[in-house]
């Protein structure tokens, strides 16, 4: 993860909350991935003692494992996720314009409000009916909210990757189903603006019919 010694200079509102929020759950996220792997190797040593314990079997000591191995490599998992589930995506990119320096390390292409397809037909009328402040102002709040999106998409990004524990263990009604699901779901929050892209093209083409 590439954070740049400035990067979190000059940011108010909204923008400090996404990014600090984005970058503080990442390293709870690293955090969490040392707390699974511990916990994978004490079942494992588990398993050695009573390989009939369902608890402590070779399956759910390998879901454990997969959990951590996600965790440790964060931003990694998160590319490989959305370009999973959107083939259109270039992958992931948190991005703070002020700064003009990415907090992840893939070179995928970040969202710019000014200049995205999905906010071109509000630009055209901001600029028809109002002021360049406006057009700014307005490319700032996109700018937030793709930023928030992402922020939450994060936490359940982790939390879903931590649910491997819970559904290792049987101790809740969380299945292996229900944390794909969550994944699947996240990765699409946090790739909004790709998401939005998609369902726009979708839409184009059914009209075209």
């Amino acid at each position: 993860m590439e954070v740049t010694e400035d990067f979190s200079t000059q940011l108010t509102g909204f923008e400090a909350i996404a990014t600090y929020g984005y970058e503080l759950t990442y390293y709870v996220g690293l955090a969490l991935g040392i707390v699974l792997f511990l916990h994978g190797i004490k079942k494992l040593t588990l398993y050695a003692k009573n390989p009939n314990d369902p608890r402590n079997s070779l399956g759910s000591v390998l879901a454990v494992m997969i959990g951590a191995s996600l965790l440790f490599g964060l931003q990694s998992s998160i590319n490989m996720a959305v370009v999973t589930v959107n083939s259109s995506s270039t992958g992931h990119c948190f991005m703070n314009n002020e700064t003009g320096n990415s907090i992840n390390k893939h070179d995928a292409e970040c969202f710019d409000a000014s200049n995205s397809e999905i906010t071109k037909d509000m630009r055209d009328l901001i600029e028809e009916r109002s002021t360049t402040k406006a057009l700014e102002t307005f490319n700032k709040k996109a700018h937030n909210f793709f930023l928030i999106m992402q922020f939450v998409g994060l936490v359940y990004f982790v939390k879903a990757i931590f649910l491997f524990k819970a559904a290792a263990e049987g101790t809740s009604n969380t299945t292996y189903g229900k944390i794909i699901i969550m994944l699947i779901s996240s990765s699409l929050i946090i790739d909004m603006p790709n998401t939005l892209q998609m369902l726009l093209n979708t839409a184009k083409e059914i009209a075209s019919l």
